[in-house]
């Protein structure tokens, strides 16, 4: 029996040599063809070429291995259900433990070690090697006579390559083993004391690898449980961002619809006459008509196309300030933090800003709403953001000629009209001015002077003279100089009246 074990070992002492010098002795190129020619045949996908082979991925490998099992189930006790998802195998150790089995696995089938380490895999060093490995591997598929099972087993629990299981061998082995054990001499109870000792060692062994297993699988379970916390955490934060965007944008179609109702309204109340008096033909919604408009109206910010493409609201607030500057036409429309584009800061405060522009607009040219504050702050409907600039640029060239006053229609957007018909009677000054009383005063103007001009020809007529001679005596002189000093004085009143003065219009 002894002499039977020490020639077994020394058989597996040789194939272990050959097996050690095969990488040395074979090129890369013949490992790469070997390999095509025994794992090719084997499995159509994935396929075996030569650029994947010259340093194959962990996952080439991985998906290699799975393709095998599918055959017959190589490797179907050698790893678990999440080992055989590469997806579920991202992190450094992960792929090294996977290696370090198949390794394991492919030297028991071989019956000799493997010449491989998992790390270098791994790192894609030593590419011969692994297409050892590979070859092992296909190797062990095709023979189908090996016990998957049963070397799956002696991989995990750790034990070293040496005879190959087979099939429908373990039965034969033991009764072999009962046979000797019964054909033992009596005197060899200390071998047998020394051989129980040696026995122990190895199930302590065993012992200490299981437990390292174990460990690497519960360390892996709590990884993946950690994973999972997180993606729900993420989907409850999505949630509730999606969330108050909907409620955000709820809240401004609500405003946005007061501000329609109040744009109708105030186009209802107006007279018929006197809505859409302004040619608003030239509002096309297009950058360039946009920048064309306020090129002599602001100066600061620049009017780029850039910016007009999709205007932020910082942008907008700039530009609305220096309109204002420039014109008055929004004076009194905002207050406090909307003054200030810096404290504009919230979504609501952004909404109420664009949301008053919106109405004022409206109501002041008596057109329908040109744009949503809601997809302003959006940066969506560019092209209805540039009519909203189109409709206040052409508001503010044409002064009060709009459906409604910019002064009134400021205070019917802010809630602040309070005594109208009083402010009417008072005489306003500036371009605010009536236009019944500067016609009255034209016309007053006129009447005054073809009276001084009647007058004058009366008296040069009693005096005999045209209307065209000199004055001759000191007397009549003096009465001319009256007479020219009162047209003089009638004509000022007449130039004041008409060119906006005090107390006319612009």
């Amino acid at each position: 029996e002894r002499a039977r074990q020490e020639k077994e070992k020394a058989e597996r002492a040789r194939r272990r040599g050959r097996r050690a010098r095969g990488p040395t002795m074979a090129s890369l190129e013949e490992l790469v063809a070997r390999t095509q020619e025994v794992v090719g045949a084997l499995v159509r996908k994935p396929k075996m070429s030569g650029k994947l082979l010259a340093r194959p991925p962990f996952r080439f490998l991985h998906d290699t291995v799975m393709a095998l099992d599918a055959r017959g189930g190589l490797v179907q006790e050698l790893f678990g259900e999440d080992e055989r998802d590469s997806s579920t195998i991202t992190d450094k150790d992960a792929k090294v433990a996977f290696l370090n089995k198949l390794i394991a696995f492919a030297g028991i089938c071989a019956g000799a070690p493997i010449s491989v380490r998992a790390s270098k895999v791994v790192a894609g060093a030593e590419p011969e090697n692994t297409n050892l490995l590979l070859i092992a591997l296909g190797e062990a598929a095709a023979d189908e006579s090996i016990d998957y099972g049963a070397a799956a087993r002696a991989a995990l629990a750790g034990e070293a390559p040496g005879s190959v299981p087979r099939r429908g061998a373990a039965g034969g082995s033991a009764a072999a083993a009962a046979e000797g054990k019964a054909d033992e001499p009596a005197g060899q109870g200390d071998r047998g004391a020394g051989g129980d000792e040696a026995k122990g060692a190895d199930d302590e062994a065993d012992a200490e690898a299981e437990e390292a297993r174990r460990a690497k699988e519960r360390e892996r379970e709590k990884r993946r449980q950690a994973k999972e916390k997180r993606e729900k955490e993420r989907r409850a934060a999505e949630a509730a961002e999606a969330e108050a965007t909907a409620s955000a944008s709820a809240e401004g179609e609500a405003k946005q619809a007061e501000g329609e109702a109040a744009a109708a309204e105030a186009k209802k109340g107006e007279p018929a006459d006197a809505q859409g008096s302004i040619d608003m033909s030239s509002v096309d919604g297009e950058v360039a008509t946009t920048i064309e408009m306020y090129e002599s109206l602001v100066r600061k910010p620049k009017m780029t196309e850039k910016l007009l493409s999709k205007p932020p609201f910082r942008y907008l607030h700039d530009v609305m300030s220096g309109l204002n500057g420039a014109t008055g036409l929004l004076e009194g429309l905002f207050e406090g933090e909307e003054l200030d584009s810096r404290q504009c800061s919230t979504k609501e405060l952004k909404l109420g800003y664009l949301q008053k522009l919106v109405t004022f607009a409206a109501v002041c040219a008596g057109i329908e709403p040109p744009a949503k504050p809601s997809r302003i702050v959006a940066g969506h409907e560019a092209d209805n953001t540039n009519r909203l600039l189109q409709v206040l640029a052409i508001l503010a060239k044409n002064g009060n000629m709009g459906a409604m006053p910019a002064a009134k229609a400021v205070e019917r957007v802010t809630n602040r009209e309070t005594n109208s018909a009083a402010a009417a009677e008072a005489v306003p000054a500036g371009r605010s001015q009536n236009r019944e009383t500067v016609e009255v005063r034209d016309r007053d103007g006129e009447e005054q002077g073809e009276q001084r001009a009647a007058r004058r020809n009366d008296r040069q007529a009693a005096e005999g003279k045209g209307a065209d001679d000199e004055p001759s005596s000191p007397a009549a002189r003096g009465e001319e100089a009256k007479i020219h000093d009162l047209d003089r004085s009638g004509t000022g009143e007449d130039e004041a009246a008409s060119s906006g003065g005090v107390d006319g219009p612009r």
